[in-house]
């Protein structure tokens, strides 16, 4: 007997065999993605995040708002689905905001809304359904930027998730939250309290000292802040990361803690305390250079 064909055939046969049950005992997938599993804990924007990419539409949407507000009224803003950004607003007791807004096709658009009795400016998503007052989901990429122009003498509370805040020319005290947004400070006259989790913190205090109590402070994020030659202020200093300075400080560490060593620092005379403290994050403090006119020389 001539096994030689035999045996070769036989294997062949059982090869297409095997294959053709293999493929009968799973589902037709092809070209199906795997299914994305979101944990319970997962936030509605950690969700979105985990989505396909997102088509847009071809221009973002552009708004505006005026609005006047009581003389020496404290004003709020909260964007939870982008950053804000302060200027300057001039004398008269009227709040300019502009907002860009962007969302993917089939998605609706965030939105601002000014609350005059409170004075608090606030973003959100449409509802589902006009009238039944239930919040859509949020999509990949659906932010909402504005650009905020604050009168003098009124003070400001912000808050963002990941948003950055940037705060320029500010006439009032600055309050300040994110979870893991940037905050970026120059040029505000008054106090500081400012804190975010992540985030950098960038301050360029003014040059004159406010008699206030201040405090810029972090989780893990890095914190570099920088005064004028004449600033008057005692720092309170605090962190597990690096200290870089071009100051003088005395340094105390604190085994077993979380900031593990604390430090301090006298400018001018010392009299107005500020508080600059992160649990990781590295701080750095710099001397700010006073610039002239070389054409007034």
């Amino acid at each position: 007997m001539n096994f030689g064909l035999r045996y070769p055939l036989i294997v062949m046969t059982m090869s297409i065999s095997l294959s053709l049950t293999g493929c009968a005992a799973r589902a037709p997938v092809a070209n199906q993605p795997e299914p994305i599993k979101i944990s319970k804990s997962a936030t509605a924007i950690e969700a979105a995040q985990l989505a396909e990419p997102a088509r847009f539409a071809e221009e973002p949407t552009r708004s505006a708002i005026k609005h006047m507000v009581l003389a020496g009224k404290p004003i709020t803003v909260v964007n939870e689905f982008g950053e804000v950004r302060i200027r300057f607003g001039g004398f008269a007791n009227e709040l300019e905001a502009t907002a860009v807004a962007q969302s993917p096709i089939g998605s609706a658009m965030p939105v601002m809304q000014f609350d005059e009795q409170t004075a608090t400016l606030i973003t959100q998503l449409p509802p589902i359904a006009p009238g039944n007052g239930v919040a859509s989901q949020l999509a990949e990429g659906q932010r909402i930027d504005i650009t905020l122009f604050v009168p003098e003498k009124h003070d400001l509370s912000i808050r963002t998730l990941r948003g950055l805040i940037e705060v320029r020319g500010l006439r009032g005290n600055l309050q300040a939250r994110s979870v893991s947004g940037d905050l970026l400070l120059r040029g505000i006259t008054g106090a500081l309290d400012v804190e975010t989790g992540s985030g950098l913190v960038e301050a360029a205090f003014a040059d004159q000292a406010t008699a206030a109590a201040q405090r810029v402070v972090t989780s893990t994020g890095a914190i570099s802040v920088s005064f004028g030659p004449n600033y008057d202020a005692a720092l309170s200093l605090a962190t597990s990361g690096l200290f870089a300075t071009e100051y003088s400080l005395s340094v105390v560490t604190q085994p077993g803690a979380e900031p593990n060593k604390a430090a301090s620092v006298t400018l001018g005379r010392g009299v107005n305390p500020i508080e600059i403290r992160s649990k990781r994050g590295d701080v750095r403090l710099f001397r700010r250079s006073v610039f002239l006119d070389a054409d007034s020389q």
